[in-house]
């Protein structure tokens, strides 16, 4: 079928629309030295020297005292946990050696198989103590903060005459925050960090967020 022309914008179709004609805007002449980059505000960099915080430590806890701020997290019951989880740990592994390995690759070496004797609450505290030395004054290799020789690198005394290197990493191999009992299947295995250690915030009535960040931390 032949199209009909149009003329003028004018059609026999009832329908048809004629397009809008829009009329060139005039652009408002911008004063003379205009720029756009004085319509940004100015920086004014803060002053830190004059910046006031406060923390919000208890008022019957030595700010000053490293040691009052640790047990501000890590108290009696939160360490008599960790030593009794560790424990259960360890029998539960050194039961079943062999299987323990193929499961976690920390157990890839023979000191599960030496003697051992259950942790207690003081060791629990040097094997914090020692990874929080160790997070200041770092190695390449755990084993150089036992050396005895000057010549090939520094001697870390707190540590040698704290704790022996063997019984360190038998307490790192079993160290365990929540109870292993509770891990009834093999997908427990990969929980993230936070729910592995919610039973212990649960029980002594402190966040997740704080005691998971402390222990992962440390380790």
């Amino acid at each position: 079928m032949p199209s009909r022309p149009m003329n003028k914008g004018q059609s026999n179709d009832h329908d048809f629309v004629p397009p809008t004609q829009y009329k060139p805007s005039r652009l408002k002449q911008k004063p003379s030295g205009f720029s756009p980059l004085k319509l940004i505000p100015s920086f004014k960099a803060m002053d830190l020297n004059r910046t006031i915080s406060s923390s919000q430590i208890p008022n019957t806890i030595n700010s000053s005292s490293p040691e009052a701020l640790f047990t501000l997290f890590f108290t009696d019951s939160v360490i008599d946990r960790i030593v009794q989880c560790t424990n259960i740990n360890a029998e539960s592994v050194r039961a079943d050696p062999v299987n323990s390995r193929t499961q976690n690759i920390r157990f890839h070496n023979s000191y599960n198989q030496l003697p051992w004797k259950p942790v207690t609450s003081s060791e629990i505290l040097v094997y914090l103590g020692i990874n929080i030395y160790m997070g200041i004054h770092t190695e390449p290799h755990i084993n150089d903060y036992w050396n005895t020789n000057t010549e090939t690198g520094p001697v870390h005394h707190p540590i040698r005459n704290t704790m022996s290197r063997i019984r360190w990493t038998q307490i790192h191999q079993y160290f365990h925050v929540w109870d292993p009992t509770l891990d009834h299947s093999a997908s427990n295995r990969t929980a993230r960090p936070h729910e592995k250690v919610n039973l212990l915030a649960k029980c002594d009535g402190l966040g997740p967020y704080v005691i998971c960040r402390r222990i992962y931390i440390l380790r």
